[in-house]
């Protein structure tokens, strides 16, 4: 089976919250050694979502569009 490897944090403000997370799309399951793997089957991304609350669940579009405030 050959699925993405994902990990998660989470931030909060008073009045928005996220995840943030990593995948690795082409990583071989089981996985072999690093210095066995190639360059692509290391290659990973970083995501964000904005979080929301779903009536009792809370819930997240990946496709939808994040505008961060200022730093």
């Amino acid at each position: 089976m050959n699925l993405p490897f994902h990990t998660n944090d989470t931030s909060a403000t008073r009045d928005e919250s996220g995840i943030f997370y990593h995948t690795e799309p082409n990583r071989p399951y089981p996985t072999p050694p690093e210095e066995q793997r190639t360059p692509h089957q290391k290659i990973s991304f970083l995501q964000m979502a904005e979080l929301t609350v779903d009536g009792t669940e809370l819930a997240c579009d990946r496709d939808s569009q994040i505008v961060l405030p200022p730093f």
